[in-house]
């Protein structure tokens, strides 16, 4: 409910059968994955790109396949030709992690709404790890995947408390998808595992529910650590 209500503040409107709560946002990852690829199948991800990203997939049985991102474009995604060329009859979708760990690029709206073509055109999925959407510098805005409602049935979205309220050894995390199919079928994991640690959810729940200042502050700080760092080097 927590999730919920913190996501109708920024006009996505969810439901409960939309969200589980995950052991922090790598469970959410190995969730979606099982869920919408067998052994064998494969991923595409941008690259550079965070290691366990890459370790969860290959664990999975599935192979990552990269889509190379250069300096000269800021990582940005290349031209969507060249990642359809990546596309076999063995991908199953593509993961990304918006704004990006390690490159620290933010998608714009333009590469996100190319990218929501190319997973129409090709019936692929869409997985969205946006833990760090609200730690963006320069004015610069991350828009959340699940605004794109032409795109719904196509994203599941990765999250956790863990960067926005510091909180990463809580393993507070959850998986988001209005693919109610999908979503049966990562429940069908979750109940494996039965409950996310209760106490922690608890905690997680008044972090969910503080005033959205305090994310807008610890934005802050991190913006003139930044500048700081940037000056000295």
């Amino acid at each position: 409910n927590a999730i919920i209500n913190f996501y109708s503040n920024q006009n996505i409107k969810l439901s409960q059968k939309d969200i589980i709560v995950t052991n922090g946002a790598s469970e959410a990852l190995v969730f979606a994955i099982q869920s919408i690829c067998d052994v064998g199948d494969e991923v595409l991800v941008p690259e550079p790109l965070y290691t366990n990203t890459k370790s969860i997939i290959e664990y999975l049985g599935v192979k990552a396949i990269p889509i190379p991102t250069t300096e000269a474009i800021n990582y940005h995604f290349p031209s969507m030709d060249a990642i359809e060329d990546l596309i076999t009859d063995k991908t199953k979708g593509i993961i990304i992690t918006n704004p990006n760990n390690p490159t620290g690029t933010v998608y714009s709206n333009l590469d996100l709404e190319s990218l929501k073509l190319l997973a129409l055109k090709h019936k692929l999925f869409i997985i969205s790890d946006e833990v760090y959407r609200f730690i963006t510098f320069d004015q610069v805005i991350s828009d959340s995947l699940l605004s794109f409602e032409d795109l719904i049935d196509h994203v599941i979205v990765v999250d956790s408390v863990s960067k926005r309220y510091s909180s990463c050894g809580a393993r507070i995390g959850c998986v988001i998808s209005k693919n109610q199919l999908l979503m049966d079928n990562m429940m069908k994991l979750a109940q494996a595992r039965l409950s996310v640690s209760v106490l922690n959810q608890i905690g997680a729940t008044s972090l969910y529910n503080m005033d959205f200042d305090y994310i807008k502050h610890v934005k802050s700080m991190y913006e003139k650590k930044r500048d700081i760092t940037l000056s000295i080097l």
